[in-house]
């Protein structure tokens, strides 16, 4: 190999290898900030659990359902208890015996829901006044059939908040 041979290759050697540490600096660059790339890592994604079972000491429960309450940013949602019991046929509630047992779950933002959701229910004879049954993220209670549950939300934020519920008579 002659001297003018060696100078004509090694131009030509230069640019594969730029081309080569281009591609390199390329893919390492994609690799390092793509989504889950170590430089832009994925957030972990939580998702919520749902309400928890409905359970009561007091007879058995017909009909468990399931419905989920989007509550806007200080709002709140009015249930009426009549409106939500069912039972088998035959079985008559009337506002001595029956009753809706029910759980809730803040499922979004979950698990940030915290102490900003209220539960009230009338006041009886309180002339339209209501009171706090229940708060949190979570929970259950027992309401009688002739009430009406208001679920508040007193959060800066909308709430998605699923409710479980299921249909009683005391015996």
């Amino acid at each position: 190999m002659t001297v003018s041979e060696k100078s004509e290759s090694h131009p030509v050697g230069k640019w594969i290898a730029g081309i080569a540490a281009s591609v390199i600096v390329a893919v390492l660059g994609w690799w390092l900030t793509h989504d889950g790339g170590l430089l832009n890592p994925k957030p972990e994604v939580v998702v919520a659990p749902h309400a928890p079972a409905v359970e009561v000491a007091d007879g058995p429960l017909h009909d468990e359902q399931v419905m989920v309450l989007h509550i806007a940013a200080g709002g709140s949602e009015t249930v009426d208890v009549m409106g939500l019991w069912s039972g088998p046929e035959g079985l008559v509630p009337s506002c001595a015996n029956g009753f809706l047992a029910f759980s809730w779950i803040v499922r979004s933002p979950y698990p940030d829901g915290d102490d900003d959701l209220e539960i009230r229910h009338l006041i009886p004879r309180g002339d339209g006044r209501t009171e706090q049954l229940a708060s949190g993220a979570t929970g259950s209670a027992t309401i009688g059939y002739c009430d009406e549950l208001t679920f508040v939300n007193t959060a800066t934020e909308e709430y998605q908040v699923e409710v479980r519920f299921a249909s009683g008579v005391f015996e």
